[in-house]
């Protein structure tokens, strides 16, 4: 994608350049290829030189002027042809032999192509000045500097990774300023330190030697102007001792003699970097070499800041993602038309039967896991908070899954969400809260078999109180032979130890729930338990129980399965 809008840039800037070309009324701009081929030959060329565009296409440019053998002209000539920038009045000759003084400028550009040539502005009126004929130079120089920042903010709109970016930069002031070599570093922040950003031109040893130095102390220019955000000129490096030998022996190695450094300011007027331009003549900066650094450094700052925005909401995004897929809690997203948009892990498990859940149809995905009637209550709840923006939680759901054929416990909600779409979604958090009920079951059932216990314990504690009472009160009834006194004294005795033991062992099973006695068991005889709960409860035969009320005498003979051991 970004290199399809690149080629349409390209092309776009190509036509633009040959529809300049062909019909400047006043000026003949005449496109050369590498090694001073000629390229582009407009109408107004034809007019001055009487050569046609095809008999020309492919010559060399020297051809049109007249040599007059001078040192200057072959200098001149040189430098046109190499497609350096220069200027100069010289002397053309026209296909019919005949000559004429003209007026030219040379500057080197960026074809559609994305490879440099340069165009020549011929100039033949007298009545314009050698200053109109650089205008019209200059003019088409500042309109590719305008496409080279398009096309670099372009690189910027669709995330270019960052060194890339930074090349381009690079590049474009290496390729407007041909004498010129650009590198730029970046500021670690955190450290203080100087990071390799970009420097297509340099050697890597060249990098290397300046990358991860720490401003203080300064090593070279780049890090005085990082640390005082300053711009710096160093116009004769070996002769200048502010900077450390080391500095000065990597660019003296690399046959640089100047440099000029320019702070990367960000939109808070921070420091991020800086952008070097070094070049192999002393003192070799112009005035207009300063609007190229700015256009340079602006978009260098564009570019790292945008860098660093994209960095850090792709951490954020990772780290929300890590907090949403770690969540004990199951989380999904329906967009407007209740499809699954996002589910994490926990619910990706949950529904672990549904096959890539993601874009499938929620209405249909509930009718696969529940019963019509609960997906439907579902789907319903699900359509309300889309609509009316209404949340809804329900903190106890049971029911039984249609896949798993068992119960299942959520404790689930919904809201609704604006998506980046500009459209809105619910978003449903739920939680298995199956421990919890089944526990809150268990205590229930655990208090009902307490409140069971203690209903059959009151009854075991209150049967032997019957017999003492009773005794009792044949004790204070004077019909009672002295004679049975004993006998009527050894059955408050035995209920008394029959309800000393009872409280006995509530005692050892309280002592057992607390893990305070082991229990052991061991077989014991049927027969003398039969026996012991069958004792007779009335002290006496000759006694007559009272006729208003209703006793039932106990059986005094064992059942038949205990008769026969």
């Amino acid at each position: 994608m970004v290199e399809q809008i690149q080629r349409g840039q390209r092309s776009r800037e190509s036509e633009l350049l040959q529809l300049l070309i062909d019909n400047d009324p006043n000026y003949a701009v005449i496109g050369l290829r590498e090694l001073g081929q000629i390229g582009d030959w407009p109408r107004r060329a034809e007019q001055l030189f009487g050569y046609a565009s095809d008999q020309v296409s492919g010559s060399p440019v020297d051809a049109l002027f007249l040599d007059d053998g001078g040192d200057e002209h072959r200098r001149f000539i040189s430098d046109l042809v190499a497609g350096q920038r220069c200027s100069g009045q010289t002397v053309a000759r026209a296909k019919n032999g005949s000559t004429f003084p003209i007026y030219l400028t040379s500057t080197p550009i960026l074809d559609g192509g994305n490879d440099i040539r340069s165009i020549i502005t011929v100039c033949c009126d007298p009545g314009l000045s050698s200053r109109s004929a650089a205008f019209v130079t200059d003019q088409v120089l500042a309109d590719q500097v305008l496409a080279d920042q398009r096309r670099i903010l372009e690189l910027i709109a669709t995330d270019t990774p960052l060194a890339e970016v930074l090349t381009a930069i690079c590049s474009l002031v290496e390729r407007h300023d041909r004498d010129s070599i650009c590198s730029i570093l970046l500021l670690d922040r955190d450290t203080q330190r100087m990071r390799y950003g970009a420097g297509p031109s340099l050697p890597p040893s060249f990098m290397e030697a300046t990358d991860s130095h720490s401003l203080k102390p300064p090593i070279g220019p780049c890090a005085i102007t990082m640390a005082s955000g300053q711009a710096m000129i160093v116009r004769d490096v070996q002769n200048d001792t502010r900077w450390s030998p080391l500095w000065r022996n990597v660019i003296a190695s690399h046959d640089l003699h100047s440099c000029r450094t320019t702070p990367i300011l960000a939109s808070d007027e921070t420091v991020s970097g800086a952008l070097a331009v070094y070049c192999h003549e002393s003192d070799p900066f112009r005035q207009s070499d300063q609007e190229l650094i700015a256009i340079a450094t602006r978009l260098a700052s564009i570019a790292i800041e945008r860098n660093q925005l994209v960095a850090e909401q792709q951490q954020s995004r990772a780290g929300f993602e890590t907090l949403v897929n770690s969540a004990p809690a199951g989380t999904f997203l329906v967009d407007a038309e209740l499809r699954i948009r996002l589910l994490n892990p926990k619910m990706q498990t949950a529904i672990e039967n549904v096959d890539r859940a993601i874009g499938k149809d929620f209405v249909r995905i509930m009718h696969s896991l529940w019963d019509e009637s609960v997906a439907d209550q579902i789907v319903e709840h699900f359509r309300h908070t889309l609509q009316t923006g209404d949340s809804y939680h329900q903190p106890e759901f049971i029911a039984t899954r249609r896949d798993l054929q068992e119960p299942v416990y959520y404790d689930w909600q919904i809201h609704r969400v604006l998506l980046p779409d500009g459209q809105y979604g619910v978003v449903c958090y739920f939680a298995d809260i199956a421990h919890h009920v089944l526990a809150r079951q268990s205590i229930a059932d655990a208090d009902r078999r307490k409140t069971e216990f203690l209903a059959t314990l009151g009854h075991e504690l209150r049967n032997p109180l019957t017999p003492i009472k009773a005794a009792v009160q044949l004790m204070q009834m004077n019909c009672v032979d002295p004679r049975e006194y004993q006998e009527l004294a050894s059955v408050i005795d035995r209920q008394v130890s029959q309800m000393t033991g009872l409280i006995d062992e509530l005692l050892d099973v309280s002592r057992i729930s607390c893990g305070k006695i082991t229990l052991q068991t061991s077989p014991c005889d049927l027969r003398w338990t039969w026996q012991t709960s069958t004792t007779r409860s009335w002290p006496s035969s000759a006694w007559t129980p009272p006729t208003d009320r209703k006793f039932c005498p106990l059986r005094s003979r064992p059942p038949p399965f205990l008769r026969s051991m």
